[in-house]
């Protein structure tokens, strides 16, 4: 008779190979374009630069995150009373020179208290792009950065046993063949 140690190795080394290497324990799902808004304060004098509140200003400003395809809405503040102009440059060097149908571009605002109510599309095509005042170019840019559809998608935990299911049945299986087969082994040594 096999011995109950051999079996409990035997059942154990069984459930170590059904974890297949590269298992997938986690599935990814996509993000899907959805409608982003963000507040911007743009400012030519010291510090210059973007910023989502007055007092955090710099140059590059913050990078906005989006979706291809995204409806952005942004909420445009001067922070110094200058005129400011937003600009999206799609190209992947800057010309700094919002000069296509297919960039989105502003109005003028110079209000430190209302807000110029800015709503575009952005591109479907995943990169970094410039953002940027087009009165002021390089002294008021930011990164644009239309995430690809797959990275930064939502993990979803899934119940492990679930993805294991076929592993555990076949790793039993074998085990019970195996078992069957050692034993019928050791029975049929035994009669003369």
């Amino acid at each position: 008779m096999i011995t109950r140690t051999f079996k409990l190795i035997l059942l154990a080394s069984l459930v170590v190979i059904s974890f297949v290497p590269g298992l997938p324990l986690r599935i990814t799902i996509p993000r899907v374009a959805a409608p982003t808004s963000f507040t911007l304060y743009g400012r030519l004098s010291t510090p210059n630069g973007w910023g989502f509140t007055s007092s955090t200003v710099t140059n590059p400003g913050p990078d906005m995150l989006v979706t291809p395809g995204a409806s952005v809405t942004l909420s445009l503040f001067s922070g110094d009373g200058f005129a400011h102009i937003f600009c999206v440059d799609y190209e992947s060097t800057p010309d700094f020179a919002c000069n296509t149908a297919t960039e989105p571009l502003s109005p003028s605002f110079n209000s430190p208290t209302t807000p110029v109510i800015f709503t575009f599309t952005v591109t479907s095509t995943p990169g970094n792009y410039t953002y940027y005042c087009t009165i002021h170019t390089t002294s008021m840019r930011g990164k644009l950065v239309v995430s690809s559809p797959l990275s930064g998608g939502v993990l979803v935990p899934v119940d492990k046993l679930i993805l294991l299911t076929p592993y555990l049945g076949l790793s039993a299986i074998i085990l019970a063949s195996s078992l069957t087969a050692v034993s019928y082994t050791k029975r049929r040594k035994r009669i003369p």
